[in-house]
């Protein structure tokens, strides 16, 4: 009896194993093997400075991830796209969008700029949200994800040319590691502001290694009654106007920042609403000679320039205006603000380049090694076919 079950035991443990090992086989056959470049710095005599030519206007505050109840529930959206929409717009916000999961609506809705998807459904939390897509793009991997899985999805996703491709909460679960986004290329953006997770070192391992990724914050909101995550990361974006193409092209060139906004909890709405209203705004980012000038509108009680590999290049107090004197070791400067209103601004790095705006590296698939490994999958895939054909006869 005890053998037997036993048996039982080992022969379920033994099918549930092939199962899964089954699905991460057929989920693979798509999969293209990269070379990845090789971690260099940033490079050149020159610095691309997305702020370049900004003013105190032009400053449009908004939110890019948020998720209204869809497919019957189980992605834990509790309320409808319209109540999304209203709340936002009672918090004066410029930039309204719901990012379901593998879901867009065929125009945006009323009261929403873009079309907007978060993309993944898989165990390790390996998403991306996905701006202006043309359509939802079908290709995933379910379940565990290696380094060649995750780019040959962002490949795929930048496919759509007319899309923005951002890493969705870096941190969060086992999305990326540090050493991939190393080696992970051709993503516009990072959302580095989540409240499931703070991304800022991911961020700095990517921009160490020669990725110009530009910030993103959402809150990544699944039920408005959950006050304490509504309106508390933001991104503010610098664009002449509130047109799709104007906002899609402020998102690639950096022409923003992220926004920690201070939250009292269970504060009234119209105490939020004239936080926002009267939220500090940056009035300019200048490059003078070597000199990273940066000036805003209220007081800030702490500054900080970051740099290479994250370390601290300078810090100050006080004033609305900062200086730093960048040296020639320094390979990209970022800037983080602590206001005395307690908001926090994260601001894109000025990146060393040798002209123009920074080159995204490139990664190139190893054909010969791409169809040997969709072949070894293949191979598993038929295996269980195999079997039964043994069994038959």
């Amino acid at each position: 009896m005890v053998k037997r079950i036993v048996r039982i035991l080992i022969r379920t443990v033994i099918g549930i194993v092939g199962f899964f090992v089954w699905v991460f086989a057929f989920s693979n056959l798509p999969t293209r093997i990269y070379r990845f470049p090789e971690a260099r710095p940033f490079t050149g005599d020159h610095f691309y400075n997305p702020y370049d030519g900004l003013t105190e206007g032009g400053w449009k505050i908004g939110n890019f991830h948020a998720h209204a109840h869809a497919w019957g529930g189980v992605t834990h959206g509790y309320d409808s796209r319209e109540d999304i929409i209203r709340k936002y717009q009672a918090f004066h916000y410029d930039i309204i969008n719901i990012s379901d999961y593998m879901k867009i609506p065929e125009a945006p809705d009323p009261g929403t700029l873009l079309r907007v998807y978060e993309h993944g459904v898989n165990i390790g939390k390996h998403h991306q949200v996905v701006i202006n897509p043309s359509e939802v793009n079908g290709l995933e991997f379910p379940l565990w994800q290696h380094i060649h899985n995750k780019q040959t999805m962002i490949s795929s996703l930048k496919e759509d040319t007319g899309c923005v491709v951002a890493l969705a909460h870096p941190s969060f679960s086992v999305g990326y590691s540090v050493e991939e986004l190393q080696k992970i290329s051709g993503y516009d953006m990072m959302e580095v502001l989540n409240h499931r997770a703070y991304s800022l070192s991911r961020w700095d391992a990517a921009l160490s290694s020669g990725h110009p990724a530009w910030i993103l914050a959402d809150d990544d909101m699944h039920e408005i009654a959950d006050s304490a995550y509504l309106a508390r990361n933001a991104t503010l974006v610098y664009a002449p106007d509130l047109k799709a193409s104007s906002i899609v092209n402020a998102l690639r060139t950096g022409k923003t920042i992220g926004v920690e906004i201070y939250t009292s909890f269970d504060e009234p709405l119209m105490t939020k609403t004239s936080r926002i209203d009267s939220m500090e705004r940056i009035t300019g980012v200048q490059l003078q000679h070597d000199t990273l000038k940066i000036g805003w509108t209220k007081p800030a009680s702490h500054v900080t320039f970051i740099g290479q590999n994250g370390d601290t290049l300078f810090q100050t107090k006080d004033g609305l205006k900062a200086a730093y004197g960048i040296r020639p070791e320094d390979t990209y400067v970022r800037t983080e603000i602590t206001f005395e209103s307690g908001n926090r601004f994260f601001l894109n790095p000025i990146i060393r380049t040798k002209g123009g705006s920074p080159p995204v590296p490139r990664v190139e698939e190893r054909v010969a090694l791409t169809w040997i490994y969709r072949f070894l999958m293949f191979l598993i895939v038929l295996t269980p076919l195999g079997w039964w054909w043994r069994k038959r006869r």
